[in-house]
């Protein structure tokens, strides 16, 4: 009859079973595999750390060359139109031109910034922020967007400073008052605020509101409540998704709260150490 393993011997004697011990060859081939098992978990490890750090420099290069080409046709465009009268029989058609260049610019965008949080290449870039400066950058972004149909978007004055990637936060602060001007009905307001523990910024609007049954599905990717046909000019459904995302990376919380028939405010919740 075969003798038993080592492995055969030791799992008898959880059943009450008594063998010799294992012989000195027995334990040297034994360390011999889990030797050679870590040797290639490592191999493993180094080979997914190099892929990560591939997928990684693509994203990032093709995220940078193509925000560069969209924005240089996006301002050719723009500028053209200002050139133009609005009488000319042009200038509508340049107006709509213009609108979608934006509208492929932001789908783009989001596409791959979806695609680089997912392929975990993300790199964190802390340096010291003032939240007013990221309220003043979103301001001027949108200030076209807003007069053309005459909302009122309000940036509340704080001298908050905290310590995060001024990119990411730039994209998270963005894409919230992206989706609120997409639903409100006349307003919009971004403030920030902090307490003991943590630093908040808010993002409220006067929109339809979300049912809560929907307010969970609306962080998934492509998730759109209002977009049953995909139309693409109401964007991928990435938006809040990359919000999602973007706050992981930066060891943030996202919440929400909302009225149906009223609106909604979304919150982006920081750790008081982060502040400076």
């Amino acid at each position: 009859m075969k003798a038993p393993s080592f492995i055969g011997r030791l799992f008898a004697r959880t059943k009450g079973q008594v063998h010799e011990d294992p012989s000195p060859s027995e334990l040297a081939a034994l360390v011999d595999q889990l030797r050679q098992a870590e040797a290639q978990a490592q191999c493993s490890r180094e080979e997914a750390a190099q892929a990560l750090r591939l997928r990684s420099g693509f994203f990032s290069g093709a995220s940078h060359d193509l925000r560069q080409r969209l924005h240089a046709i996006k301002l050719m465009a723009f500028t053209t139109l200002a050139d133009v009268s609005p009488g000319d029989r042009s200038f509508v058609p340049l107006r709509r031109l213009a609108n979608e260049i934006e509208a492929l610019e932001k789908y783009a965008m989001d596409i791959l910034g979806f695609a680089r949080a997912e392929a975990g290449g993300l790199v964190i870039r802390p340096s010291r922020v003032q939240l007013h400066s990221i309220f003043h950058n979103a301001d001027v972004n949108f200030d076209r967007s807003v007069t053309e149909r005459h909302l009122a978007l309000n940036f509340r004055h704080t001298t908050l400073a905290i310590n995060t990637d001024a990119g990411l936060l730039q994209r998270i602060v963005e894409n919230l008052v992206s989706n609120a001007l997409k639903y409100t009905k006349q307003r919009v307001l971004v403030a920030a605020r902090k307490s003991r523990d943590e630093v908040v910024i808010e993002v409220w609007d006067e929109g339809p509101g979300i049912a809560a049954i929907d307010q969970e599905r609306i962080f998934r990717p492509f998730a759109q409540l209002d977009n049953n046909d995909h139309d693409p000019k109401r964007g991928a459904g990435l938006g809040l998704a990359l919000v999602d995302a973007f706050c992981k990376a930066l060891g943030y919380r996202i919440s929400l709260k909302s009225c149906v028939g009223k609106g909604t405010v979304f919150r982006v919740h920081i750790p008081a150490s982060a502040a400076v």
